[in-house]
Order: structure tokens, then C-alpha cells, then sequence
């Protein structure tokens, strides 16, 4: 009779990718943790800064900077003068294949 054959061992080892999945989130749950501020004695970064709603000078830092005095933002069309057509050079008419340069010989 011949012998059975024996089955190959599966190579994919489904512990592995969990056991580094499981460092992996461990790992950036410690770090959020420490630098989220509950522990903030312990890790210093340096100047944390207060979150603003949109990036950018505020209207009322413009304010402080060039004065208090209310403007009007909005512009009317008529006021605005018109742009001036852009400056293009005449092109060169082309030369006539008698007139052109010789081309040296090589």
C-alpha cells in the first residue's frame, strides 16, 4: 500500500499580523493618550497654541492691526478701472528660402 501523503503546513501564520496589529494600536493609543493633554506634566513639546475655526488673520486681529474704522469690503464694478490689453510684440515675417543663411557644409 502506498503511504498517504502528508499535508503541507499553512505558511500564513494569522498570528502574526494580529500580534503586530495589536502593537501597532497600542502604541498610537499610549502616544494619543500622553500628548492629549491628561498627561501633558510628563511630555512637553513646547507652545501649544488654541485652536482657531479657520486658518488665516481673523477679522478682528485686521482690526486691532490697521484700526477700528468700519469699511465697507464690498466694491462696485463701475469704480474699478479696466485692465489694459497685454503688450504683444509684432511677430517676424518669415524669410524667404533665397534669402535665408547657407547652412556650412559638415
Amino acid at each position: 500500500m502506498a503511504t498517504p501523503k502528508r499535508k503541507r503546513p499553512n505558511p500564513w501564520n494569522p498570528s502574526a499580523p494580529l500580534l503586530v496589529g495589536l502593537c501597532f494600536g497600542l502604541t498610537f493609543g499610549i502616544t494619543h493618550r500622553l500628548l492629549d493633554g491628561r498627561f501633558a506634566n510628563l511630555v512637553r513639546l513646547g507652545e501649544r497654541f488654541e485652536l482657531k475655526s479657520f486658518p488665516g488673520t481673523g477679522l478682528e486681529s485686521l482690526r486691532m492691526r490697521y484700526g477700528l474704522d468700519r469699511v465697507d469690503l464690498l466694491a462696485t464694478p463701475e469704480l474699478i478701472p479696466p485692465l489694459a490689453p497685454p503688450v504683444v510684440p509684432p511677430l517676424e515675417p518669415p524669410m524667404a528660402p533665397e534669402s535665408a543663411p547657407a547652412l556650412p557644409p559638415p
